[in-house]
């Protein structure tokens, strides 16, 4: 499968995918986070790599819910080449995390995105998701 833990040689790569989507890495901040990440087992960075290029990549976090017992994985980047029309990636990065998840023996998988296409909306409800309105997100900007 073509899908590993990040490095921190896959920054650039991964730069490149999210300045596609508009947002922006602070020279040198996500080589060290993906230093930082690459032994932590509550946070996963996974890249989708095909002949030798990064394709997509997914960060993963596992969330204690104390009451539960059971931890929730929270995908808070899940981003594709422009070029996948078919969400073969998204579909192959979105697989792997499930069976991370189902390994932990996780209780959920929570999904954070900003907007969504009509078809990676049926993508990720094909996938076993359901849209909730009762989420909220607070945004902090900085001038620094």
């Amino acid at each position: 499968m073509p899908i590993r833990k990040a490095t921190p040689e896959d920054a650039p790569a991964i730069r490149d995918l999210t300045a596609r989507f508009g947002m922006e890495a602070k020279p040198g901040l996500l080589e060290q986070q993906l230093a930082e990440l690459q032994n932590d087992p509550r946070h996963q960075v996974l890249v989708y790599e095909a002949h030798e290029k990064v394709l997509g990549y997914a960060v993963i976090h596992f969330l204690p819910r104390p009451a539960l017992t059971r931890e929730t994985v929270l995908i808070s980047d899940l981003i594709a080449e422009p070029s996948d029309h078919n969400l073969y990636i998204t579909r192959a990065l979105e697989d792997q995390i499930s069976q991370l998840a189902r390994e932990r023996k996780c209780y959920s998988i929570a999904l954070h995105c900003q907007t969504l296409a009509a078809e990676r909306r049926k993508l990720y409800e094909k996938q076993g998701y359901t849209a909730h309105d009762r989420y909220y997100a607070k945004r902090f900007t900085y001038t620094d």
